[in-house]
């Protein structure tokens, strides 16, 4: 943001246009608004800016959502979205962080764990009930 007072390599910052990473990070992991023109991310993108999550980054997103959960109603909402974006990522990029699932002898008792851990936290049961 424009209040920004420190500067950043790119390979510290991750790429806006990566809408998982938006639902995960923080404001301040982002380049500034001035730089969020398609021409400057592609740039940056060259240079480093990253599109991915490390496993120390999840680690960090993990711990950052633990204590926005527990801050008050309106951050634990938030903390529950992200929480939920989280397990999601973590679905997805399975066989990079957790390579062990994807040996096929495993594959299907272990297939989707996370979208299963998120179904099993997040997921409203009664809403769904009267749903139906």
């Amino acid at each position: 943001s424009s209040d920004r007072t420190t500067l950043q390599c790119p390979s510290e910052l991750y790429d806006p246009e990566v809408p998982m990473l938006l639902a995960l990070m923080n404001q301040d992991s982002f380049p500034d608004e001035f730089y969020m023109q398609p021409n400057l991310l592609l740039s940056l993108r060259k240079v480093g800016l990253q599109s991915t999550l490390s496993w120390d980054t999840v680690l960090e997103c993990a711990r950052s959502i633990e204590y926005e959960a527990t801050r008050g109603n309106d951050a634990a909402l938030s903390a529950k979205a992200r929480g939920s974006e989280l397990l999601l990522f973590l679905d997805m990029h399975v066989e990079t962080f957790f390579p062990e699932f994807t040996d096929k002898s495993k594959t299907s008792r272990t297939g989707r764990l996370f979208r299963k851990m998120n179904a099993a936290l997040f997921e409203d049961t009664e809403k769904k009930s009267l749903e139906k």
